[in-house]
């Protein structure tokens, strides 16, 4: 059960990184497209996690370090850029 659960909130917060990421991109963000594929692969894990029970809470642990990973080089690039425009 803790399973399925979790693959709805996986799925629902897929869903939220794909909106935000669409309503990014037409602000003009350059970040829009990364939190589009993490947003496609929640939903992806979310729903095979809520459809098969022997997809497990390990592939999540996976996933999410794959997810942290790509947020850190965000936010390593979105700091750089900070630093860039505060020297200027």
């Amino acid at each position: 059960m803790i399973p399925v659960l979790i693959g709805i909130w996986v799925f629902v917060r897929g869903l939220m990184y794909v909106a935000d990421s669409l309503a990014w991109r037409r602000r003009g963000s350059g970040d829009w497209s990364r939190y589009l594929i993490v947003g496609i692969l929640l939903l992806v894990l979310g729903f095979l996690m809520m459809v098969d029970d022997r997809f497990g809470l390990l592939p999540v642990a996976y996933l999410l370090a794959f997810i942290c990973l790509i947020v850190a080089f965000g936010m390593r690039r979105a700091d750089r850029e900070l630093r860039r425009q505060e020297h200027d």
